[in-house]
């Protein structure tokens, strides 16, 4: 029986059709984009794999592939049925991935954005310092900390849900667990946006002497010149 008739805040059954919607037109057109992204990475594997920015790209879309699977397959029809299908064991390991894809996309957004820093300010040490091993490491910190954060989720006072009223996940702030986790959501959030930010603040800080004539290291020959009136440079911008 819809919670509405009893509850004059809950939604009505219009606005559950309008919500799941919504919900699974983007996530179907965004996933779609990402299912293309990975197949075209994977097609190419021996040429993008000696880039380490494709690397944490790939990385990076499987994380964001599961999360919108998860909002496609189970937020959907949670919303349109305004009850938890699977029951809450099931809805509590929905929460768990959730999670673990959640904070293993921050933290590859955060080292993608080191990554980018690195290829344009530092590029003389680009390939030592994103060598194949250092990768592989790159990539299992990324997941274990997706893991790790996703694990504290499957524990009685921290659980993340699905809340079919709000058309979100988020924390059971009856546990006293997540009142505490919380805090540590928007410490990872903040950290990996002020990475972002000074890591392309330096890059466009930097660019443009690169492109605009930069003076150069001693023993090299010249990087760049003036042709037809145009600054070229053999430095690549992305590496």
């Amino acid at each position: 029986m819809n919670n509405s008739e009893f509850d004059p805040a809950a939604p009505k059954e219009w606005e559950n059709i309008v919500a799941a919607s919504v919900i699974g037109v983007l996530s179907l057109i965004t996933l779609s984009a990402y299912i293309l992204v990975i197949v075209i990475l994977f097609r190419n594997l021996k040429t993008f794999a000696k880039n380490s920015y494709y690397t944490l790209a790939l990385s990076l879309a499987f994380s964001d592939s599961t999360m919108l699977a998860l909002f496609l397959f189970y937020s959907v029809p949670c919303t349109l049925l305004h009850k938890r299908i699977f029951g809450d064991t099931f809805d509590l390991a929905m929460g768990v991935i959730c999670n673990v894809v959640y904070f293993a996309g921050l933290t590859c957004m955060s080292l993608t954005a080191i990554n980018r820093y690195w290829a344009v300010c530092r590029f003389a040490s680009y390939a030592r310092v994103y060598s194949t091993r250092n990768v592989v490491i790159l990539l299992c910190f990324i997941w274990l900390v997706g893991i790790i954060s996703g694990t504290f989720q499957a524990i009685p006072c921290c659980y993340l849900r699905y809340f079919y009223d709000e058309y979100t996940y988020g924390y059971d702030l009856k546990l006293w667990g997540n009142h505490y986790y919380i805090w540590y959501d928007r410490a990872v959030n903040m950290i990996t946006f002020m990475t972002i930010i000074v890591c392309y603040s330096l890059i466009i800080i930097k660019l443009p002497s690169k492109l605009g004539g930069a003076r150069n290291p001693i023993g090299t020959q010249p990087n760049h010149g003036e042709v037809n009136g145009y600054f070229t440079s053999s430095t690549p911008f992305f590496s």
